[in-house]
């Protein structure tokens, strides 16, 4: 159906057909190639594409000038789909691995492609399965056990990837079943009742499908009896109720099965479990009859049960057993089923018998409805033993309990012979009990300082009740707890100075615990040479003491009890010690002379007064150094010798001071001030040579002149230094220095003055030249020339023939200063004769 093609001027313009086809089938051929409207036959299941050619044509040949113009139109004609087939439904038991699926594939009848194609219908709780290539008719899909899910197989055409439904699609559908294996069925434990008329409610366990394929519990009665076999509330409910008449019991089946449309399906084996219903008949009430007792009986007792009778046909019946827990041999009873059998008892014997009514099913007593049962005792009581109560007891503060000791009670039988104490106590405190009245080695716990007597009652006990048939015997124990001696307390050490009053000591007060008297006593220890002191009273525990000065006393205060006013060792003695220092002023201290030498390289000797001690007390003195020098600080050869040697370096001065102190377990007391004195050793440097610089000299100068010493530098913490000094001998004022300690200090001096310093080097201490190392000296002259006045010579003189002298008339030369100016006469003569001379 193209559009004609229509000339728009004397060229024809024409339209053709072209054919592009890829299939199997005879390509298809157009009726007329240049018929917009021809006609083409297309094989079904085949596509074939045809392009429509616009071009202009001269004598039949395609002129392309003008390009040609193209349009693409396909023909579809699809094929009938042929009959999907999904293959048949495929079930298993707990399978893991993949079901193979087996749809039958798809043949394509022409180049249009037709494919099968699954889908996956799920309803379930689990992730739903995917098929491994939901095209692939041979696909694989793993299903959860328990699990049935559902795929359809869709045949359809597709072109270009899409689905063509020009040509309905065909569909089938398989179903997996992959069952679960059934779970164990558990039908819930056995149940038992007494008389019961009401329901029982079974308790299986719920089945719990595991998948969406149902699984199921069933329930099936087994009954053989002579009432109506009993029927479930539901059968398949776990928790069914179901009514037995008492006296029987049913057993039930519980069987767990999968189902699939309301059928059993046997893949799996079903489980099965069984419970059984007990609904016991009650018991009727047993009477065994009165106890009995005797004393020394020889002959058998004779019981008295009530006769028991079956209320129907499970056996209800009475049963004797003997309870006996003796040494002797076991009674036994005429005849266990006998309410009216005869049993012998061994004096000192005691026998329960219980009268025990049951139901038996299968010869075996039930417990269900529980026995009904009654208790007789037959009591044949033995004379009691000779109490023992064991031997008095005593220890020291003890917190723990006493173990008492008495004999214990050796029953002749198993009627019970027991020992019982009882406590008597006369005291402030509460009284002790026993740990237990009947046990022979009970424990009590006494109060430290307290006394307690016990006695040890034998006798027979029955039910917890004494029996008085047999005289009790007894005995007497005392236990002593004495208290433990309170921790001594002796007070704080005291220490004064130089105090001449006594003491007043501060122990703790001892307060008795109990009626045991507790008592501090004062013991003195003295190591000195002065006379021991002594305690005022040595039980007061602020009993007074004088000290020496310059002693120590060491006093001890001891705690102990007494009994009887006899010191008792069972409780060890507490003390504490205080020490009472009397310090002793400490004597002035005296360090010695000032020591002074010149370049000492061995130690000097220190001089200080030694310190003797008053009393116990040590009194010592102590050097400490004080040092402030670039040198390494001296030390002392031994800090407590006064007469210790100490290196000082040449050119250092070192302060020591001699402090005298008290001293405690080497520790120095400051109670009584300390007392000190220093000494200074000074360990002088030879002076270095003295060099004042090289003389000066100028002319006329009126600006200072700076000198040139070299400098000093100390050689220690001594000062060394240089001094300038000035020799002037002059009409002038005598010049000055601008610093006498300065080697660059400067000096004015007056031209035609000479000046002469001399730079001399000393140590100094505290502003005082030292001369122990001799100062060294250096002199330099300072010349300052005064500029020589004009000379006058006078005026010129004449005479003829004259023979005597001339007297020359030149104007006399005056120094300015102490540098001698000076006129000089010179001849110059050029003559003959000999030359004149100045007188």
């Amino acid at each position: 159906d193209a559009t004609p093609v229509v000339s728009t001027g004397n060229i024809q313009q024409i339209g053709t057909w072209t054919v592009q086809y890829t299939g199997a089938n005879t390509a298809p051929t157009v009726s007329d190639i240049h018929d917009p409207k021809a006609t083409i036959t297309v094989t079904p299941g085949d596509q074939v594409q045809l392009t429509w050619t616009v071009t202009s044509i001269v004598n039949g040949v395609v002129n392309t000038k003008c390009p040609a113009t193209t349009d693409e139109v396909i023909i579809y004609n699809f094929a009938a789909n042929p009959a999907a087939n999904a293959g048949a439904d495929q079930e298993d038991c707990g399978r893991t691995t993949a079901f193979t699926l087996d749809a039958t594939p798809v043949v394509s009848t022409g180049n249009i492609q037709q494919i099968g194609t699954w889908t996956v219908q799920y309803t379930g709780a689990n992730a739903a399965p995917t098929v491994s290539d939901i095209h692939d008719p041979k696909a694989t899909i793993t299903v959860t056990p328990g699990d049935q899910v559902q795929l359809t197989w869709t045949v359809t055409s597709i072109v270009n990837g899409v689905v063509n439904t020009k040509c309905p699609a065909t569909t089938d559908v398989v179903t997996i079943y992959n069952f679960a294996a059934n779970p164990a069925a558990n039908a819930g434990a056995d149940q038992e009742d007494c008389g019961r008329t009401t329901a029982f409610t079974l308790d299986a366990t719920p089945v719990v499908s595991t998948g969406n394929i149902q699984q199921i519990g069933t329930w099936t009665v087994q009954y053989t009896g002579a009432n109506t076999a009993p029927t479930v509330s539901d059968i398949h409910d776990p928790k069914a109720t179901i009514t037995v008449t008492p006296g029987d019991q049913v057993q039930l089946t519980w069987t767990v099965t999968s189902i699939v449309n309301g059928v059993v399906n046997p893949k799996c084996p079903a489980t099965t479990d069984v419970v059984t219903i007990y609904n016991y008949a009650a018991n009727p009430a047993a009477n065994a009859g009165a106890d009995q007792e005797d004393c020394g009986r020889t002959t058998a007792f004779t019981l008295d049960a009530t006769p028991v009778v079956s209320t129907g046909n499970i056996q209800q019946i009475g049963t004797w057993t003997v309870q006996y827990t003796g040494a002797n041999t076991a009674p036994t009873v005429s005849d266990i089923h006998d309410p009216k059998a005869t049993i012998t008892v061994t004096p000192g014997d005691q026998v329960q018998l219980t009268w025990t009514v049951t139901s038996i099913v299968n010869g075996v007593v039930n417990t269900k409805c529980p026995a009904t049962t009654d208790v007789v005792t037959i009591y044949n009581y033995a004379a009691n033993p000779a109490a023992n109560a064991g031997a008095d007891q005593e220890d020291c503060g003890r917190t723990t309990a006493f173990t008492l000791d008495a004999t214990p009670v050796v029953s002749t039988g198993n009627i019970q012979q027991i020992g019982t104490w009882t406590v008597q106590y006369t005291g402030a405190n509460t009284a002790p009990t026993v740990s237990d009245i009947h046990d022979p080695k009970a424990t009590i716990t006494v109060t430290p300082g307290d006394q307690v007597q016990l006695t040890w009652t034998v006798t027979s006990i029955v039910n917890g009740v004494v029996n008085t048939k047999c005289p009790a015997t007894t005995d007497v124990v005392t236990i002593y707890n004495y208290a433990a001696n309170p921790a001594a307390n002796a007070g704080a050490d005291q220490e004064d100075c130089g105090r001449t009053t006594a003491f007043t000591l501060d122990a703790t007060p001892v307060v008795s615990t109990g009626n045991i008297q507790q008592i501090g006593t004062w013991t003195v220890q003295y190591t000195g040479a002065n006379t021991a002191p002594t305690v005022s009273d040595i039980h007061d525990p602020k009993a007074t003491i004088t000290v020496t000065p310059g002693d120590q006393v060491q006093l001890t205060w001891t705690v102990t009890s007494m009994v009887n006013g006899v010191v008792n060792t069972k409780c060890p003695a507490t003390t504490d010690v205080v020490v009472l220092y009397n310090f002793a002023a400490n004597p002035a201290a005296n360090a010695g002379a000032d020591q002074e030498d010149c370049g000492r390289t061995t130690a000097f000797t220190l001089d200080a007064t030694p310190v003797v001690s008053t009393g116990n007390i040590q009194q010592i003195g102590t050097w400490t150094v004080q040092y402030t020098g670039a040198n390494t600080a001296p030390t002392v050869s031994d800090i407590h010798d006064p007469k210790a040697t100490i290196t000082v370096t040449p050119g250092d001065q070192v302060q020591l001071t001699w402090t005298v102190t008290s001293i405690v377990n080497g520790v120095v007391n400051t109670k009584c001030p300390a007392t000190t004195d220093e000494v200074i050793i000074y360990n002088f440097a030879a002076n270095p040579a003295a060099n004042a610089g090289a003389d000066q000299e100028d002319c006329g100068r009126t600006t200072a002149f700076t000198l040139d010493a070299t400098p000093v530098v100390s050689t220690g913490n001594i000062q060394q230094i240089g001094t300038w000094t000035v020799q002037y001998t002059g009409a002038n004022t005598a010049p000055t220095v601008s610093d006498i300690h300065d080697p660059k200090a400067t000096i004015t001096v007056t031209p035609g003055d000479q000046v002469q310093l001399t730079w001399t080097v000393t140590s100094i201490v505290n502003g005082v030249v030292n001369t122990k190392c001799p100062a060294t000296t250096d002199v330099v002259t300072i010349y300052n020339f005064a500029a020589n006045p004009a000379a006058n010579a006078g005026a010129d003189q004449e005479d003829c023939g004259r023979t005597t002298a001339f007297t020359l008339d030149a104007t006399p030369v005056v120094s300015t200063g102490n540098i001698q100016q000076i006129g000089t006469w010179t001849v110059q003569y050029t003559g003959a004769n000999t030359a004149p001379t100045v007188s």
